[in-house]
């Protein structure tokens, strides 16, 4: 009896991941006909010479781009030089960088190498303890409709916000853009980097199926009477993830206004991965912990199946041990997962021109399991902080 009980609910639980998986390849496959909504050239009329387009506004073309930092000294000069040097006039756009209290003089280094008079720093505020507060508090300065978000650690190429506005119309209301690992070629960073695009890559396939979920918030452009409208991060402050996809999902719900993914790799935005495990943990736990408050129960109860199916492949050793009939089921299950979890990977790179080492996909395989497992325990029950 129990055995049957156990045969049925890995098959349930394992259907409901391939159902999972066959949602992200379908919105991949509908990303493969993702057009600009503007081509490049239109985009530049836009900013130059708005009066002459109906959808949008010129006051409200003006971009403004909002960087939090904490302690990136090593970082801060590289941002500065790729934010500062996008193809675009520099009167219709600006950049404004949040001090979260720094310690290490990274905010110094920035102000004595501001060179233009369209970027702007705003010092250690009391109130600001996380990266929700910083970058509201970079909203309420902004000039621009269009909020634009990266993190200091980032590199952004020439065109990034040319081909994130190429997806913009008036319906869109937040894009998503992709962002990848630089890698050392050393084995940690090249299991860092496809394990990012493997998340890049499904929320891209989720945003094309209508179930935004995910995104990174080191590439996210949305309008900023939007962030007010649907009360900013009011309701998860306290979390300390999140300030991307809870935004998002919450102007999917609560606004009319369409979530589009920008696929184009001029808009990748590059950045490095942890360099060392504790800190790749750490901020796995942060990103974890904030799924169990997502504004689309249907998609949290999803979750939390795949939780339990990857729960049941992490314990089945101990299953067989006491039942070797269970040992085919098990083996089956996992060579389905990573057969799937393979086409997903090869899709969504056809789809999004990243950088990905299939090379190392089997022992991120083996090592996806207990990963998944821990870090969803540890991201909902254990202390998390920003870095």
């Amino acid at each position: 009896m129990i055995n049957n009980l156990i045969y049925i609910l890995i098959v349930l639980l394992g259907l409901n991941y391939l159902a999972f998986l066959f949602r992200i390849v379908k919105g991949l496959n509908k990303l493969r006909t993702n057009e600009p909504s503007y081509n490049m050239n239109k985009t530049a009329m836009l900013i130059n010479n708005a009066d002459d387009i109906e959808e949008e506004p010129a006051a409200n073309l003006f971009i403004s781009i909002i960087i939090p930092f904490h302690d990136e000294k090593n970082n801060i000069l590289n941002s500065l030089k790729s934010t500062t040097s996008q193809n675009l006039p520099k009167d219709s756009f600006e950049v404004i960088y949040i001090n979260d209290n720094s310690s290490d003089g990274g905010d110094i280094l920035l102000k004595e190498n501001i060179e233009t008079n369209n970027v702007y720093l705003y010092n250690n505020f009391p109130a600001m303890n996380n990266k929700k507060a910083a970058i509201e508090y970079g909203i309420s300065k902004a000039k621009g409709e269009i909020i634009v978000l990266s993190d200091a650690d980032c590199i952004q190429q020439p065109n990034w916000i040319n081909m994130m506005l190429s997806f913009l119309d008036d319906k869109t209301g937040f894009i998503a853009g992709p962002v990848e690992f630089y890698s050392n070629s050393s084995a940690f960073s090249n299991l860092q980097q496809l394990e990012f695009s493997s998340l890049i890559i499904t929320g891209a396939g989720l945003i094309g199926s209508n179930m935004p979920a995910i995104c990174n918030g080191a590439n996210i452009l949305f309008r900023k009477r939007l962030f007010y409208e649907v009360n900013g991060y009011h309701g998860n402050e306290n979390i300390s993830s999140g300030d991307d996809v809870f935004l998002m999902q919450k102007i999917a719900k609560l606004t009319d206004y369409e979530i589009k993914f920008c696929n184009s790799a001029e808009s990748i935005v590059r950045t490095y991965p942890q360099k060392t495990v504790a800190k790749f943990f750490n901020q796995r736990k942060r990103w974890a912990g904030k799924s169990i408050a997502f504004i689309n129960k249907k998609l949290v109860v999803i979750l939390a199946l795949i939780f339990l199916f990857y729960v049941g492949l992490f314990i089945s050793p101990l299953l067989i041990i006491n039942n070797i009939n269970l040992l085919f089921l098990f083996l089956t299950a996992g060579v389905l997962k990573a057969l799937s979890e393979f086409i997903v990977l090869k899709s969504g790179k056809e789809v999004i021109p990243l950088t990905i080492s299939f090379r190392y996909f089997v022992l991120a395989e083996i090592l996806h399991i207990p990963y998944i497992v821990f870090s969803t325990v540890y991201g909902v029950f254990g202390k998390k902080r920003w870095e």
